[in-house]
């Protein structure tokens, strides 16, 4: 479980210029919450197949 601080907003927290395939994203849904992995993230939604998609589309 990834470690989390209380009181802090997201407009709080210091700028990034990059998001790295290991940044944790958090997920709350009906009072319970998990962390996953940008990269996990993006597999799971399907990103990789969808450019791949379109890459045989464009040529």
């Amino acid at each position: 479980m990834a470690n989390t601080t209380d009181g802090v907003m997201i407009s709080q927290l210091e700028r990034a210029d990059s998001l790295l395939g290991s940044d944790l994203l958090e997920i709350e849904r009906g009072g319970q919450s998990v962390a996953v992995t940008v990269d996990e993230f993006i597999n799971y939604i399907g990103i990789p197949e969808f450019i791949k998609e379109l890459e045989n589309i464009i040529g």
